[in-house]
């Protein structure tokens, strides 16, 4: 799985920038508000060490002041990075699979446990829509949170191939559990499942 130390801005346009992972200072003090979210987002003391060591993360609003967050693990060996949203306060920070989303300007209220055991993070060109994928099914964050979740659309293997507003590809295991693998498209607006193609031998 994917593991980055920068943002992953794709083509929205945070009003933001982030520093992943900082230098811990030295006295032992960020200078700014120091921001504990727990694996359901709850804002707490300090961030869950159940899974492994919390991601932090350096906040640096255009119009407001810098914050410091500790995001808590998912289960190891998932998508790992720090990726905008589609909103320009929006930041979605995936450790290990966990994905939560926070505003920029109010760290205070807590993030929104979006998704778990995320394997792919992709952003639906033409649309204002970042894909969060596990084997089995898309979760949409859209403008204001969650868009839309898709039902179950795979035994398992789920792969993005391409995404953009005329349509999201995929992949995946066949239903049929003989090795191969099927191509369906799912509407980028609703995430409901639309055409499926031939399955094919891997």
């Amino acid at each position: 799985m994917s593991e980055s130390r920068e943002l992953r801005r794709f083509d929205f346009e945070p009003a933001y920038a982030v520093e992943v992972e900082p230098e811990y200072p030295a006295t032992g003090d960020w200078s700014c508000p120091v921001f504990a979210f727990d694996r359901d987002g709850r804002v707490i003391d300090e961030a869950d060490r159940g899974f492994g060591m919390p991601r932090v993360i350096r906040v640096m609003p255009t119009d407001g002041a810098e914050w410091v967050g500790l995001f808590s693990s998912g289960l190891p060996g998932r998508e790992d990075g720090v990726f905008a949203g589609p909103g320009p306060g929006q930041l979605c920070v995936v450790v290990n699979g966990l994905a939560q989303v926070v505003a920029v300007d109010e760290p205070a209220a807590g993030a929104v446990v979006v998704c778990e055991l995320v394997n792919q993070v992709v952003p639906v060109a033409g649309a204002a829509l970042l894909l969060l994928v596990t084997y089995t099914d898309l979760v949409a964050v859209g403008l204001r949170g969650v868009a839309w979740e898709s039902a179950r659309l795979a035994l398992d293997g789920l792969r993005v191939e391409s995404a953009s507003a005329a349509g999201i590809r995929c992949t995946a295991d066949s239903w049929q559990m003989d090795g191969s693998t099927e191509s369906f498209v799912v509407a980028a607006a609703t995430g409901e499942l639309g055409s499926r193609g031939g399955a094919c031998t891997s």
